[in-house]
């Protein structure tokens, strides 16, 4: 029998993950959907079998793992209702926003496979490096900065109507791309100790949250200065990282 994956959520996000399972032996995808035009889409697209409209009637059967790929609002709600009948589940970052608490999706995730969808930890230049801090290759980290961007209006041409134009929906640069960072720091660096965070919107039209953002903080008990650099307009993609022990450096370039 194959391995039944629910994917909630037809965004271009939804769609990535669909189509990367969908290049998996032994797997049969089924997608959640509410709006119309885009399940049939992507139903289309794929040749998918099974879909559904409502997410009550996706949650009501038993799947051996999904992935939540809606609004960051959302996350919790919809990943504790799967977790009663779904034996392993993703949820795609940010976990949730402001005001929603997790008290029941941990209490929900007690004994099964949970995970959030911070994909730099399992980048195989990502986890070398790693690799060489945990073997002393760099010695002891002092300084680690990463500067990232691209140009959302092509990467996303979509951005004014979906999640991205609201903070309370997960939108916003922040929680859209800078959260990737702060996992990606406390993996390299250590938990964050102290942070300052200048943030604003510096060149997307028709949305009012912010695009570009400087974060420097402190981690390791102090003892590493980081800073990381977002911003959503810049022409080139990129993703850099630069990691400076005090017996040697290492740098990353994700984009590469």
């Amino acid at each position: 029998m194959p391995l039944k994956i629910l994917i909630v959520g037809g965004g271009s996000i939804g769609e990535r993950h669909l189509r990367c399972f969908q290049n998996q032996p032994g797997v049969a995808v089924s997608l959640c959907e509410p709006h119309d035009d885009r399940r049939a889409a992507v139903v289309r697209r794929y040749g998918l079998s099974e879909s559904f409209v409502s997410f009550d009637s996706a949650a009501e059967q038993s799947w051996d793992a999904a992935v939540v790929c809606t609004p960051a609002h959302l996350h919790v709600e919809q990943a504790v209702a799967l977790l009663e009948r779904t034996g392993a589940l993703l949820i795609e970052k940010p976990l949730t926003t402001v005001g929603v608490p997790t008290d029941r999706l941990l209490a929900a995730a007690g004994g099964k496979t949970v995970g959030v969808a911070y994909t730099y930890r399992s980048h195989p230049a990502v986890r070398a490096v790693r690799h060489w801090i945990d073997a002393g290759r760099l010695g002891r980290v002092r300084q680690l900065a990463v500067l990232t961007g691209s140009h959302f209006p092509t990467f996303r041409p979509a951005y004014r109507d979906t999640y991205y134009a609201s903070r309370e929906t997960g939108g916003g640069a922040i929680q859209d791309a800078a959260t990737h960072l702060f996992d990606l720091a406390h993996l390299m660096a250590g938990r964050f100790d102290w942070v300052f965070c200048d943030a604003g919107r510096q060149a997307l039209r028709d949305v009012a949250v912010e695009d570009t953002v400087h974060v420097v903080a402190r981690a390791a008990g102090e003892s590493v200065m980081v800073s990381l650099t977002v911003n959503q307009f810049m022409a080139p993609f990129e993703v850099t990282m630069q990691i400076n022990g005090d017996e040697a450096s290492a740098r990353l370039s994700l984009h590469d």
